[in-house]
């Protein structure tokens, strides 16, 4: 995605005024990924607004785990939301749900904690009731991010097995089903090292932007942040690799 496209979802998601940690997180973390392009003090704003509506939360995890990753993205290491995220698990899992023990991993392992328990909850667990796209890719990335810390070997398989699983559910054109899926499931897969099958799907990502849904307004707020995350770190990714994808127009950052 070239920088003209960017200020454009940066545009549209500041006339929609991202608010509540859900929106707030996503747009903190696009925008540390594309900061060249955007004004500090709007930023700064944003992460302003999600510090005060994160030290209000207490019962989501979900929301704790947003915050908690979006404010290391910033630089911002929020020791209170760790302590309220590690004091959430209880034999193994938070609240014995995937969704809330996917991103309470990401979190912790943004934060440079290693949970062994919660990655092995998540395979013990695993049954075809989690097989969908979106599911699946949230497990993914918190098996790779944690893998990073420690313990690769225990969850390479399963991350390899299952990522072909969600590169099996592209469609025709590269993409999936949904957008919002898309971003998540193109996340998952640059996070478990699969960045150079991506072209096809970055591809369909940046024509799905340009389908109208912006100056139709048809885009929620998480979703243009979405798409801001996921070209900025597949962006990072071809960077910091070697092969034939290597090739950035000079507008991309």
């Amino acid at each position: 995605m070239n920088t003209d496209s960017a200020k454009r979802l940066i545009d549209y998601i500041e006339k929609r005024r991202p608010k509540g940690i859900k929106e707030l997180s996503r747009v903190v973390s696009a925008y540390y990924l594309w900061k060249e392009i955007i004004p500090q003090e709007i930023i700064e704003k944003h992460v302003l607004d999600l510090i005060v509506d994160s030290s209000r939360c207490y019962n989501s995890i979900r929301d704790i785990a947003r915050a908690c990753s979006a404010l290391i993205d910033a630089g911002i290491v929020y020791n209170s939301l760790i302590k309220r995220l590690e004091m959430g698990q209880s034999a193994g899992s938070w609240n014995c749900d995937v969704y809330d023990t996917s991103y309470a991993l990401i979190a912790l392992a943004d934060a440079g904690v290693y949970n062994k328990e919660g990655c092995v909850w998540l395979m013990d667990n695993f049954s075809s009731e989690w097989k969908h796209t979106g599911t699946v890719s949230l497990i993914i990335t918190a098996l790779s991010k944690q893998a990073q810390l420690d313990e690769h070997e225990i969850y390479s398989r399963f991350i390899d097995d299952h990522s072909e699983w969600i590169l099996s559910q592209r469609t025709e054109n590269g993409g999936w089903k949904y957008l919002a899926t898309g971003n998540i499931a193109l996340q998952a897969l640059i996070y478990a090292g699969h960045c150079n099958k991506l072209q096809p799907s970055i591809q369909w990502l940046e024509n799905e932007t340009c389908r109208g849904q912006i100056d139709q307004d048809k885009m929620s707020t998480t979703s243009a942040a979405l798409i801001m995350i996921s070209t900025g770190i597949y962006i990072r990714c071809i960077k910091n690799t070697k092969g034939p994808e290597q090739t950035i127009s000079k507008n991309n950052i």
